[in-house]
């Protein structure tokens, strides 16, 4: 019997060893876990960001060859944008007309 209770005793200390080791080492690896979780949210963000970016850096790209290389090009983009005309040319501006769906007051 007490060979009994000196395993028991035993073995509750070793429990007990274990169990603080392990709450010892989660408390010191949580915040690199949290660190590493957040790092890795950053990095997704950061590559999303610059992929849309280089989307957005080739549309730009396509935008400043057609400027200097398209006169046509320029023309529309000078009448659409600034309401620029040709001299002796009357700029005409009309309502644009009511749409039918909505409610009027």
């Amino acid at each position: 019997m007490a060979t009994l209770l000196k395993s028991l005793a035993r073995l509750r200390r070793r429990e007990v060893l274990l169990l603080t080791c392990g709450l010892l080492l989660g408390m010191l690896l949580l915040p690199e876990w949290v660190t590493s979780r957040r790092l890795s949210q950053q990095l997704r963000d950061t590559d999303e960001e610059i992929s849309r970016l280089d989307v957005l850096r080739v549309t730009l790209t396509d935008e400043r060859a057609r400027l200097l290389n398209d006169p046509t090009y320029v023309e529309r983009v000078a009448r659409e944008e600034f309401r620029s005309t040709r001299q002796g040319e009357i700029l005409l501006e009309f309502d644009e007309p009511p749409d039918d769906n909505a409610v009027s007051p």
